[in-house]
């Protein structure tokens, strides 16, 4: 897979998340989507009262002289911490094709909505939903 290819797998991947990352991991996440796609940030600095605009016009600046591709790694690497952080991801080589699994904790919460026939059906919901094939 070229490193474009990549780049915008890594992009999908992150509305996937189920998990807040913390301002810090968004505005870092901004700054090197920003590098890797504007490049060096050229545009006037926003006012004082513009906190938000501000925050992530500063941290896209922190990437200035940084190239393309290279933010474009670092933003693989970058989404690849966070998916790790929010859940394991387990690649099976099945030999035709590649399963994805996705591990995930059972909350209480979803104990409590899928309580009848408990845990052969929450076991199904749950197999059903994190087993996804995708071609290699």
């Amino acid at each position: 897979m070229s490193l474009d290819e990549q780049f915008n797998a890594a992009a999908e991947r992150v509305k996937t998340m189920t998990k807040r990352p913390t301002d810090e991991e968004f505005l870092e996440l901004y700054a090197l989507f920003k590098q890797a796609t504007v490049g060096d940030n050229n545009t006037n600095k926003p006012g004082l009262f513009d906190l938000k605009a501000k925050a992530k016009w500063e941290w896209w600046n922190k990437q200035k002289g940084k190239s393309e591709d290279q933010a474009k790694k670092e933003y693989i690497d970058f989404v690849q911490r966070l998916m790790s952080k929010f859940r394991l991801k387990v690649d099976v080589d099945s030999g035709s094709m590649l399963a994805t699994f996705n591990i995930v904790l059972i909350q209480p919460s979803l104990i409590n909505r899928y309580d009848r026939g408990f845990p052969n059906n929450l076991f199904r919901i749950f197999f059903s939903t994190i087993f996804s094939p995708r071609a290699a």
